[in-house]
């Protein structure tokens, strides 16, 4: 699959890739802050990818490319809850030099778009910290409406942290298509 962007493109991860994101997912300073930061095994990383190329109902993983197909960082979503069809997407974009031009929101929208287009799903969210203002901006840019707090969700640097939920619904999405128009 691949999801072409203005800037950017969203396409599953390469066997190339995998070392790279996984030295990324495994460095608390490129994960940023408000990641719940844990160590990933390369050898785990490897064997799922062997398996299902990083794409099954748990979770699918996109990388984020640049023009030029350099890695970016990644984008992947996965069930909200156990009972519901919701998914939740999460983000990450890997280097500072990359991170305040818009690429987070664009990846997000291609997501956003396939999903709804191609998945019957009636919900997406996306969960973030309270004082993540970035990913609440992106969250606000691609249509989502911030649904309140839940508190103490994720454990954060070694403290529970309240989050922010944002959700978007299929009828709100294709409204707001539907106004660009």
């Amino acid at each position: 699959i691949m999801l072409i962007g203005n800037t950017i493109n969203i396409r599953h991860l390469q066997p190339r890739e995998l070392d790279a994101w996984v030295a990324a997912k495994n460095d608390a300073a490129t994960m940023g802050e408000f990641t719940a930061f844990q160590v990933t095994s390369p050898v785990i990383v490897h064997n799922e990818f062997a398996q299902n190329g990083l794409a099954s109902e748990v979770m699918e993983t996109f990388a984020i490319v640049g023009k030029f197909d350099q890695l970016i960082g990644t984008i992947c979503h996965f069930p909200a809850t156990g009972y519901a069809s919701a998914r939740e997407i999460g983000f990450s974009i890997f280097a500072n030099e990359f991170r305040n031009q818009g690429i987070a929101t664009e990846a997000v929208a291609l997501l956003v778009q396939y999903l709804f287009d191609n998945k019957p799903i009636n919900r997406l969210q996306i969960v973030m910290p309270v004082q993540h203002q970035a990913c609440e901006k992106i969250a606000l840019k691609c249509g989502f409406v911030k649904e309140g707090v839940a508190r103490g969700l994720l454990f954060i640097r070694g403290k529970y942290c309240d989050c922010n939920v944002y959700a978007l619904l299929r009828s709100e999405f294709y409204n707001i298509q539907n106004n660009k128009n």
